[in-house]
């Protein structure tokens, strides 16, 4: 909690220290998960879902079977990173915990609650494109749903800068090149798609399902979904991410009895209990490291006993 004693201009700011209210063993899980992913195989193991994906596929000798895998080979290299991510913003949400813990603050709700949003939108992606539910075809789409939707993503950014012509011309030309491998690994895997158009603004190149419709990567709230059952839980992280007024004023203390000059505001912020945040993020990289586990036949076994200990620390039944 920061109090802020208003005072007029060149008034005071300070804060009230308390103790650390959990103690999370956040850093040696994050550490635990990147030891799952530098045991992942450089090629698909034997009898592992990505292998048998891999076989089914090619057995079944259609047009467009050796595209589909190559896909696959590609979301093997990028769903390693994506998880590595995911331990990296773990790492960070550790960081705000040593932070309190040294410095004797009281743990930054708002900015614990951010970076958690944060790592449980990536592990959300992870479970989404690595779904024990769905099978290798499928699974390739969604790979490629994903990076069309990215180059998408790169495209706005740099008009957001506003690049010389010159500039523009060169980076086009990058993001162009690059949707042209997209577009004809696709065609080889015998999929449907539609180009990037320019009509003032600029159509993102898409794949079509077998209704000639859009695929998409699901809506960040869905995301969440995958790693939480509850519903509340990605609003409840963005409300202090988006500076949502409410979560502003949560917890707003005014102390007027102090000794003081002017009015004693004390500000607390909306978010997850240190318990809960810690809670969450065990529970979303647990996710995303299972998911990669499970579909590269790599074992997991320390990462979940890791796991499941800081799980029962914050009261989570596991």
């Amino acid at each position: 909690m920061t109090r802020c004693t208003k005072s007029g201009p060149g008034g005071r700011t300070w804060t009230r220290l308390r103790e650390m209210s959990a103690d999370p063993d956040l850093r040696s899980l994050g550490h635990y998960a990147l030891r799952v992913v530098d045991s992942v195989p450089d090629r698909s193991m034997g009898g592992s879902p990505r292998d048998e994906e891999s076989s089914t596929i090619r057995s079944a000798r259609e047009p467009g079977a050796v595209a589909r895998v190559q896909l696959l080979d590609r979301l093997h290299v990028e769903a390693q990173v994506l998880v590595s991510h995911v331990a990296l913003l773990v790492d960070g949400v550790a960081d705000l915990f040593d932070a309190a813990k040294s410095r004797e603050f009281a743990v930054n709700v708002p900015a614990v609650s951010s970076v958690a949003r944060s790592l449980v939108e990536s592990a959300g992606l992870a479970a989404w494109l690595l779904d024990d539910q769905i099978d290798g075809v499928e699974r390739g789409r969604r790979y490629l749903t994903w990076v069309l939707n990215d180059l998408q993503a790169q495209r706005l950014l740099v008009d957001m800068f506003r690049p010389s012509p010159e500039d523009a011309a060169n980076l086009g030309g990058s993001f162009d090149r690059t949707e042209k491998d997209l577009l004809s690994v696709a065609a080889k895997a015998r999929w449907t798609t539609r180009p990037s158009e320019l009509h003032g603004t600029r159509r993102p190149a898409v794949l079509l399902n077998d209704a000639g419709k859009q695929e998409v990567v699901p809506r960040y709230e869905e995301l969440t979904g995958m790693v939480s059952s509850t519903p509340s839980l990605y609003r409840w992280l963005s409300a202090s991410s988006h500076g949502a007024r409410f979560g502003m004023l949560h917890g707003v203390q005014i102390d007027e009895s102090g000794d003081r000059a002017g009015l004693s505001v004390a500000i607390s912020g909306f978010g997850l209990e240190p318990a809960h945040a810690i809670g969450v993020t065990a529970v979303a990289l647990s996710r995303a490291v299972k998911n990669l586990g499970w579909w590269t036949g790599t074992p997991t076994t320390r990462f979940d006993q890791q796991a499941r200990r800081v799980m029962l620390r914050t009261g989570l039944k596991v």
